[in-house]
């Protein structure tokens, strides 16, 4: 303040008292000023005085565990079951097992920053955690009586008695009892045809015209023909399942099926009929011509080549007529046709070229020509099983339950199957995906080659092939 104790004088606010600071006091300019304290100390919340710096506050001052500090000095320490390393701030693990210091009674298992003891078996620790007590107890085995309560098999467990069943049953809701698995209607069946369940497993079978394939599952289809059981008087063509027979040139079968009659034997039996019925036109009897069903005749024509002989040519009068007549019917058999006009075609000439679905029309434009794996007058039908290609007049001869490709007629063979018509099934002894997993048959006999179910020599049964049928 002035001399005359009325004006002001503006003054270094650092020069009263150091500001108010307890170390440093820094003029900033336009009447501020801050303090600031000497090295190792920090400034107090109030802005003014100084406390002496905690090395510790800053990154644990450098220490991996424990800091302590003195006089503005850092000191590293490490927790129980630890030891400082030679840097003075890292710490490491003790081994107290390998030291001697765990003093276990019987084993020690080292842990970082600690151990455990552990004690051998029929033993439990102390409640130190060091000494082992022998257990003494009696073991009692749960499946000792009456089998655990078990149907099949009892296996003992701590929790008491574990039961199972054998091949071909499973456990009832009590978890003890072993009722029949019906593979038949459950679907684990391999069956191709038919199935037939029995307590423990099942059997499969084929419908008529096949047989049994040795892996117990699929059908095979006997060929007829080559086994010469058909009966066949003249050809015979096996189909899948069954078989058809055919008669040669001049010849039709009889009503069995199998023999065969020949046609111009009976043309010759007709001559001596009435001549009303020598006018009714029997196409299906006709000499060179095989139908295996009367054709229904929409439209027909014929033509008479024979010269026409009139009464007074004929000497004979009646019997001359009789003779052109004859000529001229066996002239008309010859010569009858079915005749669908329009560009139609088919038996009752409902259908044309338009019609045609999975094939194209013939150049004469009289019917369908079908693509491989379809069939019908239009095409429009697939191939049925175990036949493929063109028309569907290729047969199937996939093995071992192999199906066919309609177009190409390729095997697709079944899991375990091999073979370009799935005729290389498992080994011996082996069965499931690609044959990899081993049959537990006796003597290392067949097995199921999806299941690997045994498969018995004839007069033996079981999940083992272990019991005799004629005992």
């Amino acid at each position: 303040m002035h001399s005359d104790a009325r004006t002001c004088i503006a003054m270094n606010s650092c020069s009263v008292l150091n500001g108010g600071c307890e170390h440093k006091c820094v003029d900033t300019g336009n009447n501020h000023y801050k303090c600031e304290c000497r090295k190792n100390y920090q400034l107090k919340r109030d802005g003014r005085h100084c406390a002496l710096r905690d090395p510790c506050a800053d990154r644990n001052g450098g220490c991996a565990q424990l800091c302590l500090s003195e006089d503005t000095r850092v000191h590293c320490s490490c927790r129980p079951g630890f030891t400082l390393a030679a840097d003075g701030k890292n710490c490491e693990d003790i081994d107290e097992c390998g030291s001697g210091r765990a003093k276990c009674s019987h084993r020690c298992v080292n842990t970082l920053g600690s151990f455990s003891c552990v004690c051998n078996p029929g033993f439990e620790l102390g409640a130190d955690g060091k000494q082992c007590y022998r257990i003494e107890m009696e073991i009692v085995n749960s499946c000792e009586k009456i089998n655990g309560g078990c149907s099949h098999h009892c296996e003992h467990t701590t929790n008491g008695p574990l039961c199972s069943c054998n091949h071909g049953y499973q456990l009832a809701l009590d978890r003890k009892t072993c009722v029949d698995s019906d593979e038949c209607l459950g679907g684990g069946a391999c069956c191709r045809h038919f199935c037939r369940n029995y307590p423990g497993g099942y059997e499969c079978s084929c419908r008529a015209g096949h047989r049994l394939n040795a892996d117990g599952c699929g059908c095979d289809d006997v060929d007829e023909c080559l086994a010469e059981t058909s009966g066949c008087e003249h050809d015979c063509v096996n189909t899948l399942g069954t078989y058809e027979c055919f008669c040669e040139l001049g010849f039709r079968l009889d009503q069995d099926q199998h023999s065969c009659i020949s046609l111009y034997g009976e043309l010759e039996d007709e001559e001596d009929e009435e001549e009303d019925e020598d006018e009714q036109l029997e196409v299906h009897r006709l000499p060179d011509l095989l139908f295996r069903k009367v054709p229904q005749l929409l439209q027909y024509t014929a033509a008479s080549h024979s010269r026409y002989v009139s009464d007074e040519d004929d000497g004979d009068g009646g019997d001359g007529e009789v003779e052109i007549q004859r000529g001229r019917r066996g002239e008309l058999r010859l010569s009858s046709s079915i005749v669908c006009l329009d560009g139609s075609f088919g038996d009752d000439c409902s259908v044309s070229c338009e019609d045609c679905d999975h094939g194209v029309c013939s150049e004469n434009g009289d019917r369908c020509e079908c693509a491989a794996g379809w069939t019908g007058i239009i095409c429009n039908k697939t191939c049925s099983q175990g036949t493929y290609g063109p028309a569907c007049n290729s047969l199937c001869r996939c093995q071992n339950g192999g199906s066919c490709d309609p177009v190409t007629g390729k095997c697709v063979c079944p899991p375990g199957v091999q073979g370009l018509l799935c005729e290389d099934g498992c080994p011996r002894g082996h069965f499931g995906m690609h044959c990899r997993r081993k049959c537990k048959c006796p003597n290392n006999g067949h097995c199921h080659r999806l299941y690997g179910g045994c498969l018995c020599s004839p007069g033996l049964y079981g999940r083992l092939c272990h019991l005799c049928e004629y005992q």
